[in-house]
């Protein structure tokens, strides 16, 4: 039987409140309208395992899908928390939670199990891409 995830933006839950110290924080690439807006410049990001272990350049903050960490070349709970917390470095939380499922699939799931490097150009063209839709 599949179970069904909780919502995070739940204010009773304690992903709730994760994300909003989050949102609180530094990263605040929205203008002062609440339009959707893409950074002039993005990092790149690099994936390398030490000791068969995965090791990622972004730290865990946001533990939502993987309480037990950082994992790439698949498109599971480990990958969804890594597109997460690296969308959420630069992006605005809600804008980061929106498109962490499209960027695993793009980015994370198709990265080889001894890692690489995310360019941070190729991030930044994906912004592009998912941008949502103005109506002009």
């Amino acid at each position: 039987m599949h179970r069904r995830m909780k919502n995070p933006f739940n204010p009773k839950s304690q992903n709730y409140r994760i994300l909003e110290r989050l949102r609180e924080g530094p990263a605040t690439n929205m203008d002062e309208t609440g339009a959707y807006f893409i950074p002039e410049s993005v990092r790149d990001f690099e994936l390398r395992r030490v000791n068969g272990e995965p090791s990622a350049d972004v730290p865990h903050k946001l533990v939502y899908h993987s309480p037990t960490g950082f994992e790439w070349g698949y498109g599971g709970s480990g990958p969804a928390d890594l597109a997460l917390n690296i969308l959420a470095s630069f992006l605005p939380l809600r804008q980061a939670w929106a498109l962490h499922q499209p960027f695993k699939w793009r980015f994370i799931a198709t990265m080889p199990r001894e890692g690489g490097t995310i360019k941070g150009d190729d991030i930044r063209q994906f912004l592009k891409e998912n941008a949502p839709c103005t109506g002009e």
